[in-house]
């Protein structure tokens, strides 16, 4: 018996090509059939996005029913850590202002040959009218506060 699922049962998991796709219904294109393939890095994004909406433990994907859903459901999908997901995350977000504090800053030259920095924190010399104005609403907010 195992001889013959080994050769030649199509649906062993171990036969399966990975590159196959499969015929399922999609509903937010109104019910039609869609030929849909296996991308590790779309199901680990997924994974991921259930995880931050739901407000889940990133441990969510080490515990037992997880794994085991995952393996029914979809055999193919490699179960990540907890900070595989983390990391996909913050990732995914380029704009994310944690990330873009660690960038380097992209540097410009005007015509005089000075240095101009694109990015606005790194500023020497006296305050500006703006900062100025923002100082005051800040203060006026602090006021209602206190």
């Amino acid at each position: 018996m195992l001889n013959h699922i080994r050769k030649y049962c199509k649906y062993y998991p171990t036969n399966v090509d990975k590159n196959q796709k499969m015929i399922s219904g999609d509903k937010s294109q109104g019910n039609k059939l869609v030929a849909k393939g296996f991308v590790q890095t779309d199901v680990l994004e997924a994974c991921a996005e259930i995880i931050i909406i739901d407000e889940l433990p990133f441990s969510f994907v080490e515990k037992k029913g997880f794994r085991k859903f995952c393996s029914v459901a979809c055999p193919l999908f490699y179960i990540p850590s907890r900070r595989t997901i983390a990391f996909v995350r913050m990732r995914e977000d380029e704009d994310n202002p944690f990330l873009a504090y660690f960038k380097e800053p992209e540097h410009e030259v005007d015509k005089d040959g000075v240095v101009v920095s694109s990015t606005k924190h790194i500023r020497v010399g006296p305050p500006s009218e703006d900062d100025w104005e923002n100082a005051t609403v800040f203060v006026k907010f602090l006021r209602v506060l206190l």
